[in-house]
């Protein structure tokens, strides 16, 4: 299935965020090191549509987690996931392909 948005409807409006809390472990499993993040998406601090838990639905959460540019620079903390960028079809103007930044969450009230 192909998920096509226009660009008016993919633009992050004022009232739609999502925040979500980056928490990593570092741990032994038998004789492996493991090294885990956890983006863990905070409901009450987001407001309107989550597009990325969208993501990860439709295209798998590996695709999913590739499109956030800048995950792996993210230490521990709250993040607001914003829209970076987008790809769209040189023919109709659709969306095909997007990606996603996180910047440290402000409270804004």
């Amino acid at each position: 299935m192909t998920i096509i948005f226009e660009i008016e409807n993919i633009k992050m409006e004022k009232s739609q965020r999502t925040v979500v809390k980056i928490i990593t472990n570092n741990f032994m499993k038998g004789n492996d090191i493991v090294q885990q993040k956890t983006i863990r998406f905070l409901k009450r601090k987001s407001t309107g549509f989550n597009q990325l838990l969208e993501d990860c639905m439709n295209i798998g959460t590996n695709d999913a987690l590739k499109s956030i540019v800048n995950l792996d620079e993210c230490s521990d903390g709250v993040y607001e996931v914003v829209l970076n960028d987008w790809i769209t079809d040189w023919e109709t103007g659709m969306i095909e392909d997007r990606n996603w930044k996180l910047i440290p969450y402000i409270d804004k009230g």
